[in-house]
């Protein structure tokens, strides 16, 4: 008599039972490899989000200074500036470094240079320049060529700089010297800047002349977190960094002779607003910013509130400045946050004390 072989209808229902508790560990340990996997790059994403906003403001901050500021003192303390058919400073406060305090927000910070080695060795004039006057007069003409920017200025004199494009130049017989010629209206130099400027001074003779090359004035800010570079001579904005909730910063002070840091002030009374020993005295800029993981972090216990960041107290350097990473969002606790912070000397204003 043949007997038929095979699986039972309990045989089947134990092996798809086993099947299903293996798949099921095997979906349990996937899900926690994948929710590490994307913790571990979300967490990388916020620290090279920190390290791309510090890296890009230190690029700048460490260049600040050059032409406004010589033999370690502040040569320009406000700036003229048109640009393009517009007014871009009308006496605007100058310095390497200009921190605007954001409260409980986000800090600005903004920093101004030229780009050529040339505006740390400026001419002098050999004759007065009325405000009015289209031309001012040096001893040579050696490194100043046509379409060159400079900025023109006295030291000491409490009167804005002004931002000049060399439109063509001249010999002078008496006194022997060159013109530099600044006709306008082209790109940089207006019709007429004693009606284009509130205070466009006379310069005196000794006045300084200064080839600046490009002139760089830039203002960092975090906007919708995003750290955005705004060029304050065009008005474009460019995202530096996404994912940046908070910016702070603080200068880095002396005593105003020597190059040894003795304290970090943040930019409130009496900083807010830098007198010009004040300015004088900084010799370096500490910046750090806050990054969030992209990634938002399911919380430990199923169906309960967030709980990946625990305190909304967010102290950025010992001693210093706390943000609160609630005005973040009501779904801050959701996510990590990264915090990193630079200490940028300025170079400029410490090689020329």
């Amino acid at each position: 008599m043949m007997r038929e072989r095979g699986f039972t209808l309990v045989s089947l229902m134990v092996g798809l039972f086993v099947s299903m508790l293996v798949l099921l560990a095997v979906y349990g340990s996937g899900a926690f490899v994948e929710t590490n996997r994307r913790q571990m790059i979300a967490g990388n994403a916020a620290f090279e989000n920190a390290m791309a906003a510090l890296l890009a403001m230190q690029r700048s901050t460490k260049q600040a200074g050059m032409a406004i500021s010589l033999d370690g003192r502040l040569s320009c303390r406000s700036l003229n500036i048109f640009r393009n058919g517009a007014i871009r400073a009308n006496s605007a406060a100058a310095a390497p470094v200009l921190i605007g305090d954001g409260g409980d927000d986000s800090d600005t910070l903004t920093v101004t240079f030229a780009d050529s080695l040339q505006a740390a060795m400026p001419a002098q004039s050999i004759r007065p320049m009325d405000a009015d006057d289209t031309s001012i007069l040096v001893p040579n003409e050696i490194g100043f060529q046509v379409d060159d920017l400079i900025l023109v200025g006295a030291p000491g004199a409490n009167t804005p700089c002004t931002l000049m494009q060399i439109s063509s130049t001249a010999p002078s017989a008496s006194p022997a010297g060159s013109h530099l010629l600044h006709e306008g209206p082209n790109d940089w130099n207006p019709a007429d800047r004693t009606t284009t400027f509130t205070t466009m001074p006379s310069y005196p003779t000794g006045s300084l002349v200064q080839r600046v090359g490009n002139w760089n004035w830039l203002t960092y800010r975090v906007t919708g977190g995003r750290l955005e570079e705004v060029d304050n001579l065009t008005g474009a904005v460019d995202v530096i960094a996404e994912d940046i909730v908070y910016m702070k910063a603080a200068y880095g002070t002396t005593d105003g002779v020597g190059r040894t840091i003795e304290q970090w002030v943040p930019p409130v009374d009496p900083w807010d607003d830098p007198s010009l020993a004040q300015l004088n005295a900084i010799r370096a800029v500490l910046i750090a910013v806050v990054a969030r993981n992209p990634q938002r972090v399911k919380p430990s216990v199923a169906g309960g509130g967030c709980d990946a960041t625990s305190s909304n107290s967010l102290e950025l350097w010992p001693g210093g400045t706390v943000v609160d990473l609630s005005r973040v969002g009501a779904d801050w606790n959701c996510f990590t946050y990264r915090t990193l912070r630079l200490a940028v000397p300025l170079r400029n204003v410490i090689f020329g004390s």
